[in-house]
């Protein structure tokens, strides 16, 4: 009923989107079969990473490459992590900065990088799935859902 409720809400307008998953490894990308790439899809965004090949021990990921990222110009980035959201996103503003490719992605230009919380995004939110999609569409139409 809620995801009804949000979607119904969601301007339909198309965004891409790239669902970026931080380590100390390095960088993946998420792919559909993610709980962020799912939620993105249900909300009718076209996820950067679609179709990507998967890495073979994570089938929801796939390797991380700025060349490809800046290639497919995507209007929103969400970063997904376990960890520390603070350090994460101290790691994360110290390479935009440090980074010209970084810093000609669409998404960065216009401030849309938002960081998603490893409670819903994950490990599997199960009954509060609703929430977690509910917060994604929150982030980018925060007019929409006050």
């Amino acid at each position: 009923e809620k995801i009804q409720s949000v979607l119904a809400r969601v301007p339909k307008d198309k965004k891409r989107v790239a669902i970026l998953h931080s380590t100390s490894q390095g960088l993946s990308v998420q792919l559909d079969g993610s709980i962020a790439g799912s939620i993105a899809k249900m909300l009718g965004w076209e996820n950067v990473a679609s179709g990507m090949t998967p890495m073979e021990k994570n089938p929801d990921a796939a390797p991380y490459s700025m060349e490809t990222l800046v290639e497919q110009n995507p209007d929103i980035l969400f970063v997904t992590s376990m960890g520390k959201m603070d350090e994460i996103k101290k790691n994360m503003e110290k390479t935009i900065a440090e980074s010209p490719a970084w810093q000609s992605i669409p998404a960065i230009k216009q401030g849309k990088l938002y960081y998603l919380p490893q409670d819903l995004f994950l490990l599997s939110p199960g009954l509060h799935y609703p929430e977690a999609f509910e917060l994604m569409a929150k982030l980018i139409y925060p007019e929409v859902f006050p």
